[in-house]
């Protein structure tokens, strides 16, 4: 974890079997030590990313949520439906 933002960078597979990668990012590191976030991500590791896609059509975007194999669903960011710049 690493300033100013967290990244992530993921591997989509799809369904023919190709594969896609993703960058996704988050608030920076101070905000997710004090939330306990802090070594639950295992390499290799399946999760479930929603994600605020970006607007210009790359593979990145502002990850929203993730939910573990066990369940568990850590949300990162709250979409605000009355402000323009969460669309």
């Amino acid at each position: 974890m690493i300033n100013p933002h967290v990244r992530w960078f993921f591997d989509e597979k799809k369904a023919d079997g190709s594969v896609v990668k993703w960058e996704i990012t988050g608030a920076g590191p101070q905000a997710l030590r004090q939330n306990g976030m802090t070594r639950i991500f295992q390499v290799g590791q399946t999760l479930k990313v929603s994600f605020a896609p970006a607007r210009d059509g790359s593979n990145t975007g502002r990850v929203v949520t993730f939910t573990f194999p066990d369940g568990r669903t850590i949300t990162m960011y709250h979409e605000d439906p009355n402000n323009p710049n969460d669309l």
